[in-house]
């Protein structure tokens, strides 16, 4: 199942969504979240990938604009976009794309039920919720670079890469060996085993060769964390978080100067 955190909704005439709408989304572990603008909307999902998004019709401009923005090709793309109007329907207003769904205030929960059973049987981590930008991928890798890892080890490669993974999936990590190796041993074409072990080589290396009061100084963390070789869990967990606070405080802070 996709790991599922969050839901947002843009307000509108409707204030608030039906009581067994809201209640679907607990019992699946969905925190639903009320949301009054749609830069504020776009600024969670981009951080946050949400698997369901909901829009009372009065709050946006319904076009082909509005719904490209969620397409499979954007950067804000999410499988269910969900619309609710007593009137409006996809063939009313020309809409193909499969991701959107017009619904009734009637029919809301469940149209919301199907949804969350579909994301129930879909894989942990789909591609397209991955990327989170050239940018932040170099920056993760000059990080790994610097701190003592070597492209001599491919384990470089997958480390960086399921940094990303965790970091675009709100540094949730339920499981590496359920939800992230086997995305990475597909798209590598290796086993699951293999991920988990080149990883763990790479850290060996890195921590033999690791001047632990350098890395304290330039990391900003404290040597006991560089003193004993973390597992991969432990660096990764560690990096993740690092990593998600800095992107979404520098996303903020593009957001607030524009």
């Amino acid at each position: 199942m996709q790991s599922i955190t969050f839901a947002y909704y843009l307000v509108g005439s409707k204030n608030d969504l039906p009581y067994h709408t809201r209640n679907s989304c607990s019992d699946m572990g969905i925190t639903l979240i009320y949301i009054h603008s749609m830069s504020e909307l776009l600024s969670k999902i981009s951080y946050t990938n949400p698997p369901i998004v909901f829009f009372d019709s009065s709050s946006v401009q319904l076009g082909k604009e509005f719904v490209q923005l969620f397409c499979k090709d954007s950067n804000y793309y999410v499988p269910y976009v969900i619309i609710i109007s007593d009137t409006l329907t996809k063939e009313s207003l020309n809409i193909a794309y499969d991701n959107i769904i017009f619904t009734s205030i009637g029919n809301l929960c469940v149209t919301t039920q199907d949804c969350i059973q579909s994301l129930k049987s879909s894989p942990s981590i789909k591609g397209k919720g991955i990327d989170i930008g050239i940018e932040h991928s170099e920056k993760i890798m000059n990080y790994l670079l610097k701190l003592g890892f070597t492209h001599k080890h491919s384990g470089l490669i997958l480390l960086k890469e399921v940094i990303k993974l965790a970091v675009a999936n709100n540094g949730i990590i339920s499981s590496l060996h359920n939800d992230y190796y086997p995305v990475l041993a597909q798209r590598f074409n290796c086993s699951v085993y293999c991920v988990e072990r080149n990883i763990r080589n790479a850290i060996d290396y890195a921590w033999r060769n690791l001047n632990i009061n350098e890395a304290e100084e330039d990391f900003h963390t404290p040597s006991c964390f560089f003193k004993q070789k973390p597992s991969n869990r432990k660096l990764i967990g560690f990096l993740t978080n690092m990593f998600l606070e800095q992107f979404v405080q520098e996303y903020k802070s593009v957001a607030n100067g524009a």
